[in-house]
């Protein structure tokens, strides 16, 4: 007898969950606009932390440590009075990790929410000219140089120095016109190491470096003066004109040998070198500020300044020198005065200062590949913001007119 069976059916299998989407989460991450919110906070509170700060560090070495490093260790201590001792630091973003984040929160926002069209234009080029600050402090960051060139009345000068770097020299007078001139950057001073170089006569050992420094006289009525370290020039200070003076104790050996040649004391403070006799070779060694030479040289010609009435305040610095570039046959008279600077072969020349005894001038050299974007990016923001109103404008008064239209 054959009957009839129905063959159970098994139900259709339920669909895989998806697979949730990781890069999306990122992107929605990175674009959001609470990191926004966040990233702009963390920035108000690192410029609370560097301005701080400067009670006791000098400009750059907050503008160093805070707003130009990834990671920045803010001490407890700038936060109460510095007759009270407390220990300790906390990690926090430095300048570059925020500025890096806020850039790319700008981007991925823009690609993921603002479409290009008549009533967003403005918003667009408002956004390219903030990144196009940000790309410009970065590559001032990283590419930007400073230094001070002073001149005497009636003298020339063909090189510019970096008082935030010293450098240990050692010159060689090849003949009349012509010196060897061998340096060792701070970078391998502060390290305190054995430096040894076949380009250097000698080799030395750093003994005590002084990034601060003030001279002496020996305490055993010896005659000179003996290097003493103080604390750096803080933020406050360096806004008056003060600045950092190094110093540097250092023993002498000769060339890949123990036999010791003497232990010296050299700092910026001094005018004069030490001269020392080398495998019958005379060389000059000195600590100097790092300098940046010229292929051209500025000629002083007149330095004068006014003041205000009744006050010692000096105003109106003027300086009026003369280019003297052979290379380029170039010869010519520039007035360099407050804003109104000198640019010449892709640096630019500020009237800073003028030297303590009224004698010269004190001119600070930019050489900054990067100087132009901040004005572009200015006028690109203002630009943007033009349409943008301007687009808002016009909606409002066609809103406005149909209502008034019977």
């Amino acid at each position: 007898m054959i009957t009839d069976q129905k063959t159970p059916t098994t139900p259709p299998a339920a669909p895989p969950p998806p697979r949730p989407d990781y890069s999306k989460k990122v992107l929605d991450f990175f674009g959001s606009l609470e990191l926004t919110v966040w990233l702009l906070t963390l920035s108000i509170f690192l410029i609370f932390f560097g301005t701080l700060a400067q009670v006791d560090q000098g400009v750059w070495t907050v503008v160093k440590d805070y707003f130009r490093s990834f990671v920045v260790w803010v001490d407890f201590q700038i936060f109460f009075p510095r007759d009270r001792l407390v220990p300790g630091n906390f990690p926090f973003p430095g300048g570059w990790s925020l500025g890096g984040l806020l850039l790319i929160n700008l981007v991925v926002a823009h690609l993921q929410r603002f479409n290009l069209s008549k009533q967003k234009i403005g918003l667009t080029v408002i956004h390219a000219g903030l990144i196009l600050l940000l790309v410009g402090e970065g590559l001032t960051g990283i590419f930007a140089k400073e230094s001070h060139m002073s001149i005497d009345e009636g003298s020339s000068s063909n090189y510019s120095e970096d008082i935030r770097h010293p450098e240990l020299a050692f010159v060689e007078s090849a003949d009349a016109e012509t010196d060897l001139v061998t340096v060792i950057p701070d970078s391998r001073l502060r390290s305190g190491q054995l430096i040894s170089d076949p380009r250097l006569p000698v080799d030395i050992k750093v003994d005590r470096y002084f990034k601060n420094s003030v001279m002496e006289p020996n305490p055993d009525g010896q005659p000179g003066f003996q290097a003493r370290q103080v604390p750096e020039v803080s933020g406050t200070a360096s806004a008056e004109g003060g600045i950092d003076m190094p110093s540097v104790l250092v023993t002498l050996y000769k060339k890949d040998s123990t036999e010791e040649i003497g232990a010296f004391t050299t700092s910026v403070w001094f005018r004069s070198s030490h001269q020392l006799e080398i495998d019958g070779k005379n060389y000059a060694m000195s600590l100097r500020f790092a300098r940046d030479y010229k292929p051209y040289s500025l000629y002083l010609k007149e330095f004068r300044f006014d003041r205000y009435p009744g006050t010692e305040i000096p105003k109106n610095f003027e300086s009026n020198v003369r280019i003297l570039d052979p290379e380029n046959n170039v010869e010519r008279d520039v007035r360099i005065w407050m804003n109104n600077p000198l640019r010449y072969r892709g640096e630019t020349y500020y009237q800073a200062s003028y030297k303590p005894d009224e004698t010269g001038t004190v001119l600070q050299v930019v050489n900054n590949p990067s100087w132009l974007i901040p004005y572009i990016s200015c006028v690109v923001v203002t630009l943007g913001l033009l349409l943008q109103f301007g687009f808002s404008l016009s909606r409002t008064l066609k809103r406005r007119k149909k209502r008034i239209t019977p």
